[in-house]
């Protein structure tokens, strides 16, 4: 198995059971019966993401250091919105 199929299997993994995913921040996991401080983090990380994505994209060429950093923000961008969705998800069932 290559490292990319151990990254894919890891991403599947997070998804399955976000509950192994690393904090984002310790607000993110804390025990809460009220959902909307959780989840306006998310969307602010969210946003925060996006908006570094938005200028890495923005520069005619990115660095060796910057694709790297472009990766892992999109992939981070993405646990974000799986977390909001299931936040989402929780609150209308509740």
């Amino acid at each position: 198995m290559n490292s990319r199929e151990n990254r894919l299997g890891a991403a599947r993994d997070l998804l399955a059971f976000p509950e192994a995913a690393p904090a984002v921040e310790p607000a993110v996991n804390a025990p809460s019966t009220d959902l909307a401080p959780t989840l306006d983090t998310l969307l602010d990380e969210h946003r925060r993401l996006d908006a570094r994505l938005r200028q890495l994209e923005l520069q005619r060429s990115l660095t060796a250091a910057e694709q790297i950093e472009y990766g892992t923000l999109k992939k981070q961008k993405l646990l974000a919105k799986d977390r909001i969705v299931l936040l989402q998800a929780a609150d209308r069932r509740a």
